[in-house]
């Protein structure tokens, strides 16, 4: 104990100017951002505990008298630790919290890649070397500032010991937090959670198809069946002319991330505040089966386990499943949303028939970043000087997105297409929007959800409900009842409720 106290006592200036260093963003950040006093002052326990255990390492390693080479690669990561939390909070208005490292771990090899190349220029490189260096050069200089002081450590230890403990109080807030959030997107085999609920049928007639298209990163502000000045959704309109789609006008997702938004819209799960986590909920696949429909997941998303895995979750409770992109190299190709088409036609001519009911899941890459790989070149209609209203640094990026929005609208106008002649409707919906430069002019990304602005401009997606003729005939009621619906808010938390509505079944 006395040679513990003794290194300890030792490592004193490394304790305070790590922890001071580690945490000074994150307080600057919750104290003048976020107003939240309480956890500016709490973080500092959290990153104590955290250079203590370094400290604790160094010493197990100074038998060996490899502390000293281990004290210089840890002040380089606290150096490194530093300059990201300063990257993160200019660039995306945020630090690394919880949020976006669920955010990161729910994101595919390919995604993150896209990302980097958008986020991560030459640059900004260079940039954070430059910071990390002077940082650590800084570090190293108040240690042996504080060494030559000769101030009395022993006293130091046990204050800076009691003080970071009594610290510990607030919970996940931060690097349990950020340790918590990395299990947030854990895959949950939903297989051990089924309710079996007995369906009721509130109808005679019943469609032989029901079709739910996901896709990604739609803003509802980008698209002109909402008004937008550039005509991204002329199929669309075309359904919507001829009176085979009711577009809902208020329609929100429940998160402004995918995996978040997954849990719920896909689930009875409504927040998480909810009593039952959302693996413990009733999920869509599993109440759809009950009622006789047999379930298919198509995705352009990567199955890869770690990643992508709450959509993997829900994929696996499906009776059948085709991914366009399975593990391994394949994975970092950008397929555009068309390589489904085959996928999704095989999968009718060989099983949907007279008799038979089904349930389609169709996973799309959609809008996702970077918005230039997400269609083929000859949908490349928009162009940068379209919009010289615009700020310069905008330019390419409303062409890029917009592109996008048009071939969107001409993947899921085909997809609806192939229930043209069936007894089906259909429901496309985002996972989320995007901050698409609402909230600040130089940020184009997922919202921030501790900015309210960006935060609601994330959640703005559009939703439409695609009904054949055949079933139009069949569903007069529902067709009243969903233009009506269409007029008033809508959060896609309520998805559940939906698709059993366009079924004909509730739960008993």
């Amino acid at each position: 104990m006395q040679r513990l106290y003794k290194y300890i006592s030792s490592q004193v200036p490394f304790l305070v100017i790590g922890t001071l260093l580690c945490t000074i963003i994150d307080s600057l950040f919750y104290i003048f951002v976020e107003n939240k006093f309480d956890r500016g002052f709490l973080v500092i326990g959290a990153n104590f505990m955290m250079t203590l255990g370094m400290v604790f390492i160094m010493m197990i390693l100074s038998v060996f008298k490899a502390d000293k080479v281990v004290r210089y690669v840890f002040e380089f990561i606290i150096s490194l630790y530093v300059c990201l939390l300063a990257f993160c909070w200019a660039k995306f208005g945020n630090t690394v919290d919880k949020g976006m490292i669920a955010l990161i771990n729910g994101t595919n090899p390919q995604e993150m890649s896209e990302f980097f190349s958008v986020y991560v220029t030459v640059p900004s490189i260079l940039l954070m070397l430059f910071a990390v260096f002077v940082v650590f050069n800084a570090f190293v200089f108040l240690i042996r500032v504080m060494h030559s002081a000769g101030k009395k450590q022993m006293i130091a230890v046990g204050l800076f010991f009691v003080f970071g403990c009594c610290c510990l109080g607030f919970s996940f807030y931060t690097i349990p937090g950020r340790i918590e959030a990395i299990f947030r997107t854990q895959k949950k085999n939903l297989a051990e959670y089924l309710h079996h609920p007995v369906m009721k049928p509130t109808r005679n007639a019943h469609p032989d198809v029901v079709m739910l298209v996901i896709g990604e990163s739609h803003v509802r502000s980008h698209s002109s069946l909402y008004g937008y000045d550039k005509l991204t959704s002329p199929r669309l309109a075309k359904l919507r002319d001829n009176g085979n789609l009711i577009c809902f006008s208020q329609a929100v997702s429940p998160a402004t991330h995918t995996a978040e938004s997954f849990k719920y819209f896909m689930t009875t799960c409504n927040s998480a505040e909810d009593e039952k986590p959302w693996y413990e909920c009733l999920t869509i696949p599993e109440a759809v089966q009950c009622a006789g429909f047999n379930t298919v997941w198509i995705s352009n998303q990567a199955y890869s386990g770690w990643h992508d895995n709450v959509s993997a979750s829900f994929a696996d409770l499906c009776q059948t499943m085709f991914y366009a992109k399975e593990k391994g190299s394949e994975e970092l190709i950008a397929f555009p949303d068309e390589v489904l088409f085959p996928l999704v036609e095989k999968y009718m001519d060989k099983h949907v028939s007279a008799g038979t009911h089904h349930c389609v899941f169709i996973n799309l890459m959609g809008q996702h970043q970077a918005y230039d790989k997400r269609y083929p070149r000859r949908w490349e209609k928009f162009k940068p000087s379209h919009y010289a209203a615009k700020p310069e640094n905008q330019r390419a990026e409303y062409a890029s997105y917009d592109n996008a929005c048009l071939y969107n609208d001409y993947v899921v106008d085909s997809l609806f297409a192939t229930l043209r002649d069936r007894n089906a409707v259909a429901v496309y919906f985002p996972d989320h929007g995007q901050d698409f430069y609402v909230s600040a002019p130089d940020y184009c990304s997922h919202s921030n959800d501790s900015n309210p602005v960006s935060y609601q401009a994330g959640i703005q997606i559009p939703l439409v409900v695609y009904m054949s003729d055949k079933y139009r005939a069949t569903h007069a009621d529902v067709e009243r009842k969903l233009r009506e619906m269409s007029r008033k808010p809508f959060n896609t938390t309520n998805m559940l409720m939906l698709v059993l509505y366009l079924t004909g079944y509730s739960t008993r």
